[in-house]
Formats: structure tokens, sequence, C-alpha cells
């Protein structure tokens, strides 16, 4: 998925290089309590002054207590926001290093699918069908449901219903804290915590020192449970392997398992054959077999192997590679170092010939002079004497 997918159409529109389009990355920081009874540095949401770059940064206190703070601001090299991604986690864990606190790095990403951010509408053959719900979502759940039901009313009258009571933070830390299974019981049925949010508040809140890791919260549709769980391991492999599996941000709405496994390579084609052959008569995770886990963790393990082999086997090749490389650089670095010191060895013969040849033009030049300076002498003694002679014969006829 492109979030800057028309910019090469914008930048046509516009001449010159006047517009330019540069992808940043942006994820929030969760920094947990040291206790439960830490008292929270924050009691309201704090936001810095929007500027013409960006929006600032934002600040704010979880009902838990514990401290949000983001968005980064990173520059990237590509504007895909496939998730997972190696350049992704391997972020991710440089802040977590930075940073002590943090305890887990989000990437709230969106899709933008549609024009409308909570469509609501006919879907794939259902009646009623809700998709794309921000976090705001929650808040306007109400709404929402008020605005499905008055859809639904007309067509399939619906029996009065009461809604459970839910419990309280306390509550629901408590049970969290109690079962260690990352699940919670509301109204009689156990619910898996998703968001990492909201796994830290519980397990703060009840008195654990490791937060129980649940389902992955990119796959909050994903057959919750143990299918999620296979999900977030294929996709970490992938990512660890260098292999980025095609996710996008679907993953965190209820995109169809097809648009989830939606990469052309025969591991995942496998995986979602499995999967489906699983699900066609199970309508929850309780209901799966567990020798068909089994033997689904067995395949994916298999895999796993191969796949490692393979990587290790072309690690190896790119080391070997990379050394002989490098062997190559040293000798043509010594024959550069050799063809230099021969270069200045003549240079210096060469200054000495000519210093020689200098020496040599002088001595010649001196001797030149001196027999000039001869000649001129004897020229002028000659001369003397002719003019004496030709005295003596005017005297002589005189």
């Amino acid at each position: 998925m492109d979030p800057l997918g028309w910019t090469n159409c914008l930048k046509a529109l516009v001449p010159g290089p006047t517009l330019r389009f540069q992808p940043r990355r942006g994820d929030y920081l969760l920094f947990r309590r040291p206790s439960p009874s830490s008292k929270p540095p924050l009691s309201t949401p704090i936001g810095s002054v929007p500027t013409p770059a960006a929006r600032g940064v934002y600040v704010w206190p979880t009902v838990h207590g514990d401290v949000v703070v983001g968005p980064t601001n990173v520059k990237q090299d590509h504007s895909s926001i496939d998730v997972p991604s190696k350049e992704a986690r391997y972020a991710a864990e440089d802040e977590k290093a930075q940073f002590k606190g943090v305890f887990v790095v989000l990437a709230v990403l969106r899709p933008s699918r549609f024009a409308q951010r909570c469509p609501i509408g006919r879907w794939l053959g259902a009646t009623q069908a809700y998709d794309l719900l921000w976090s705001t979502g929650l808040t306007a759940s109400l709404g929402l449901a008020e605005r499905v039901l008055a859809r639904l009313r007309p067509s399939r009258p619906l029996p009065p219903t009461s809604s459970p009571t839910l419990p309280s933070l306390a509550a629901l830390a408590e049970d969290f804290a109690a079962r260690r299974d990352g699940r919670v019981e509301v109204a009689g049925r156990s619910w898996y915590v998703l968001h990492p949010q909201t796994r830290l508040g519980l397990a703060v809140s009840g008195g654990l020192d490791s937060v129980p890791a649940g389902s992955g919260f990119l796959e909050l549709h994903l057959w919750a449970g143990k299918v999620a769980e296979l999900a977030h391991t294929i996709a970490m492999f992938d990512s660890i392997t260098g292999k980025c599996p095609d996710f996008s941000a679907a993953m965190g709405t209820g995109a169809s398992v097809e648009q989830r496994f939606r990469k052309p390579n025969a591991r995942r084609v496998n995986l979602f054959n499995i999967l489906t052959e699983i699900m066609k008569e199970t309508k929850r995770e309780e209901e799966i077999p567990e020798d068909h886990w089994e033997l689904l963790m067995k395949a994916l393990e298999t895999e796993e192997q191969a796949e490692a082999k393979q990587l290790k086997e072309e690690l190896e090749k790119e080391r070997a590679s990379r050394v002989a490389q490098e062997q190559l650089v040293e000798k043509l670095k010594a024959e550069l170092k050799q063809k230099e010191d021969l270069q200045e060895e003549t240079e210096r013969e060469l200054k000495k010939l000519k210093a020689q040849l200098k020496q040599k033009d002088e001595a010649s030049n001196e001797q030149q002079e001196s027999k000039s300076d001869d000649q001129a002498t004897e020229d002028q003694a000659t001369v003397d004497q002719k003019e004496a002679a030709d005295c003596e014969t005017i005297h002589d006829a005189a």
C-alpha cells in the first residue's frame, strides 16, 4: 500500500522542481509505569504548537496511568507501509534501546481504501457491514450502532436486548493478571486484549512484572487467538529473514484472509489452504481440534527450518563473496601503492637529471664566454700589430 500513490501525477501537474514529496514514518512510544502505585506523571494531554513542517508531538496519559508520546517523524527511503517490514522492526528495536522505559513502539497506520473514514454499507453479500474505524470510533460506537440498527430494522426487526454491565478497570486488571493468558472475561465470555496500550495498563495495574503476549495487535480480525498468533509468527519470521510479506495496513482492519495472505509464494498459499480447511466448519477458535494446530505448527516449523537452512547457505555465500571482494580490494590497494612509490622514485630521478643538465649548461656557457674573451683579445692584438706595421711603413717612406 502506497500512501503517496498519486505523487507522480501531482508532480507532473506542477512544472519545475518546486513540488517534492518526502515519505516519513510516525510511531508512538508507550512508556510503562514503574509500579501500580506510581503516580501518573500527567493528568491532561499536552500538545506542541503545530508548524508548517508537522503538527508536532502529542503526549497523553492512558486511563491506566501510562504515557504515550508521538508521533516520531523519521525520513524514509520509500513510501511503502507494508507491515511488518524489516526496517520498521529494526527501527523499533533501536528506539526501545534508546529509551529504557519504552514498552512497545506502535505503528498507527490506517488504510485509505475509501473516501469515507468510517464507511457503513452493504459488503460482499452481507446485509450490512462497517469497516476501517479509527481509534476514535470507540467513542462514536453508540452513534454508529444506532445508524446500523436504523438500516437493519426495516428488513430484520430485532427483539429488545439489554447490554451487560462492564467490569471496572480494577476488576479487569485483576482478572487479566490472574488468567495470565492475555484475556479478560466480560459477559461470560473470554476476550483477547489486543491493543498493547491496554495490555500494558492491565498488566501493571494487576501487579504483573511481565505482560502476557496475547495475540498480535496487527491481526485484530484474523480469527482471534491461535490463528492470529500464527499469522504474527509468520510475519515476524519473514521480517527476520528479510523476506517481508506483502501485508498491508489492511491487517488492522476487517480485511479478508485473501488480502492478508495475498503474496504469491508457495509457503503462504499452503498455509492459506490449511487455514481455510480448518475454518470451514469452525465459528470459534475453541472448536478447532488441537491435533489440527499441532499438524499446522509442525508444518510451519519444518518450513521454517528449511528456510533457515537456505538463508544460512545464502549468508555463507554472501560472506565468502564479501571476503573475496575485500581481498581483491587489498590487493589492488597494494598494487596502487607500489605504483605510487615507483612514480615518486621516477620523479626524484627526473629532478636529479634536470639538476645535472642545468649544471652542464652553466659550465658550457662559461667556457663559451671565456673563449669569446680570448678571441677578442687576440683580434685586438692583431689589429694593434697591423697598425704598428703600417706606421713603420709610412715612416720609412717619408
